[in-house]
């Protein structure tokens, strides 16, 4: 039976561009679209409100009815005290609470064979029970009842002897019965957080709360709910630790929010092999700059999507984009994924150290402290690196650093009296930036006059990786004290670079040579002539061209039988024309693809990019192209609606 969603329903979106967030059921679309409703989208990132979406309906899984609709559970049947048999009670299976210490419980016992039962327990009725798993006991309905409320002290009456037990007795459905057992869980003083986490979790994924409902339910800020359910992510070591006590709870909401590897290593390493969990102060300090990693010094763009993985600025394990759960470090951006972290530097590297092959004047160094597997590989493919301190010094000059221009998004109303103050605050920092833009410019042209007459070298191993800095020949790497032998030795690097590049030259000669010749042959301007394999080859190799270097071309390259560290700039254009043409129809339509997502997707409103990217659309995924243009088709409607009324509102004037 197709649910039906009415005005105010909280929805999660399970399918689509849209997947995986929550909003609130808006109204259904026109007769038209039947299948189609508008749901306003919570707000995520730096989204300033919720947003209205046009939304296919199977689309949706309904997580809550209306809570003003909603029957109150106190309603939702009249509950009567007596006193029931003992044996006819059993535990109930859907009680989050697993967890009993034997020693509180026995001590609640013995206060029970003194003064008795104070606080009656809740029960509902049911129709069979099996209280020994061996057995199975059927019987009548109404003298049988599974516990909602108060398993603890029926364990402790069990224990204490005694044969009958208060109970407040109510017809309660599963759902009804569940609430109720959460809502008392999570209201006890002595609820563990981790226990508590569960109990969230229990809400969402199998009664359909929201992140707001289940706050409002236990009347708790909607960020102690994201907290709680995030110790979820504790690996399962850390959460016993956290119930026995040797994990604090200020500790396990810290260690939470970085990712399982790394939570994994602190444990093995820190917690469990000599210092324990130690202060809060030392844990932050210990994490920070490991495993919580500042992005405004990420050596890649935080902002565009890097291989498959989204941008940073998107992302909920960005400090920035997560208020709720990072509420300590909201002014500030800080990844908390180092395993997304080091694989976005790894690819930024990459594509860096592609450019800098291809200019040899440009030294590659070596600032590790132990072997590095890279320098190895590149030294055996011929190329010169230098060794710090052993072939080069610091040139001691640093490139000055752009100042950040500000962003009008930045700028929060609720921070100033008016918009006039926040115009003029805003005016103000614009004014500063034009200044320092010109100081900034003044430095960079000192800082480029200076470097020209020095060497520049980039690094490929150790702890400024991926950085380019000017460097002066040191005179150890011949043992000379002067400077004229150490100039000896940078004219020996420069002759083997020059060597190097003499038999590129060769190659470039021969290829200009053909090149002066192939555009006046017959092939070349005839309208009949077929393609041939070795030109389909090469439209392959255009294609690959265009791929650029990211994760997946490293996956293309493995597909082709190349190194993961091949470069067919340099000197490995013939290696790849072989491989590309030895590869499989399925491996070259692939490339083909991948190379038209990175030429085409610049977006445009009807130009080259747009022709093709709504054909691949209609080949690759018509119907998300469907649900795309309805999407838009009905915030259009909204706008032209407004623009038409303020059209005729000036026309009747």
């Amino acid at each position: 039976m197709d649910i039906i969603f009415e005005p105010g329903d909280r929805v999660e979106i399970v399918s689509g561009r849209h997947k995986g967030r929550d909003g609130t059921f808006y109204k259904n679309c026109s007769s038209a679209f039947t299948e189609w409703c508008r749901v306003k989208v919570d707000k995520t990132g730096r989204e300033k409100e919720d947003q209205i979406q046009m939304i296919e309906k199977a689309d949706l899984k309904l997580i809550s009815k209306n809570m003003a609709k909603k029957t109150n559970v106190k309603e939702a049947s009249a509950p009567t005290l007596q006193f029931i048999e003992i044996g006819s009670v059993t535990g109930s299976k859907l009680n989050p609470r697993k967890d009993f210490n034997e020693i509180e419980l026995k001590e609640l016992a013995d206060s029970i064979m003194k003064i008795g039962l104070i606080q009656a327990i809740t029960v509902r009725p049911i129709t069979a029970i099996a209280p020994d798993p061996s057995t199975i006991k059927v019987l009548p309905a109404g003298t049988a009842y599974e516990i909602v409320c108060g398993e603890r002290r029926y364990r402790a009456s069990l224990i204490a002897g005694l044969e009958t037990i208060p109970a407040v007795v109510r017809d309660l459905s599963d759902a009804e019965a569940m609430e109720l057992m959460i809502t008392e869980n999570l209201q006890r003083k002595d609820v563990h957080p981790i226990e508590e986490a569960n109990a969230f979790k229990f809400m969402r994924e199998r009664m359909g709360y929201s992140i707001a409902d289940a706050a409002s339910k236990v009347g708790k800020p909607e960020s102690y709910v994201v907290r709680r359910l995030q110790l979820v992510e504790l690996i399962p070591e850390l959460q016993e630790a956290s119930k026995n006590g040797l994990l604090p709870i200020g500790h396990a909401e810290v260690l939470c929010r970085i990712n399982a590897t790394d939570q994994k290593t602190w444990h093995d390493n820190t917690f469990k092999g000599w210092h324990g969990a130690g202060t809060l102060r030392d844990l932050k300090q210990n994490i920070s700059g490991r495993y919580e990693l500042g992005l405004a010094n990420a050596k890649f763009d935080t902002t565009i999507t890097i291989g498959d993985i989204i941008p940073c600025t998107e992302c909920p394990s960005n400090s920035s984009c997560n208020v709720h759960l990072f509420p300590d470090q909201q002014d500030k951006a800080i990844c908390h994924n180092s395993v997304c972290f080091n694989a976005k530097t790894n690819m930024a590297f990459n594509v860096a150290l592609e450019k800098v092959m291809q200019d040899p004047s440009i030294f590659l160094l070596d600032e590790s402290y132990e072997a590095d597997p890279l320098v190895k590989k590149l030294k055996a493919d011929g190329h010169t690196i230098l060794k710090q301190y052993n072939d080069y010094n610091n040139a001691g000059v640093r490139e000055p650093a752009l100042p950040e221009i500000p962003d009008l998004d930045d700028y929060d109303i609720e921070d100033y009296d008016s918009q006039e103050d926040l115009d003029a605050e805003y005016q103000k920092d614009l004014l500063e930036y034009q200044d320092e833009l010109k100081e900034y410019e003044s430095e960079l042209a000192d800082y480029e006059k200076s470097i020209q007459s020095l060497t520049k070298g980039f690094i490929i191993a150790g702890y400024n990786k991926g950085d380019l800095k000017a460097i002066k020949l040191s005179s150890k790497s011949t043992g000379a004290t002067n400077a004229p032998q150490a100039n000896n030795a940078l004219e020996v690097i420069k002759q083997k670079e020059k060597l190097k590049r003499g038999r590129e030259l060769d190659n470039e000669k021969v290829m200009k040579k053909l090149v002066d010749i192939i555009p006046s042959l017959p092939i070349t301007t005839s309208t009949t002539a077929g393609i041939h394999e070795i030109e389909y080859n090469a439209l392959i190799v255009l294609a690959y061209e265009s791929l650029g270097y990211n994760q997946f071309n490293d996956t293309i390259k493995k597909e082709l039988g190349l190194p993961a560290g091949f470069y067919a700039y340099n000197n490995g254009g013939l290696a790849l024309f072989d491989a590309i043409a030895k590869a499989s129809p399925s491996i070259k339509a692939l490339i083909i693809r991948r190379a038209l997502l990175n030429k085409f997707t610049s977006i445009s409103s009807g130009g080259i990019n747009f022709g093709v990217m709504m054909n691949l659309g209609k080949a690759w995924c018509p119907s998300e192209l469907q649900k795309i243009e309805l999407d838009q088709e009905g915030i259009r409607e909204n706008r032209e609606k407004k623009i038409e009324a303020r059209i005729k509102e000036l026309e009747d004037k």
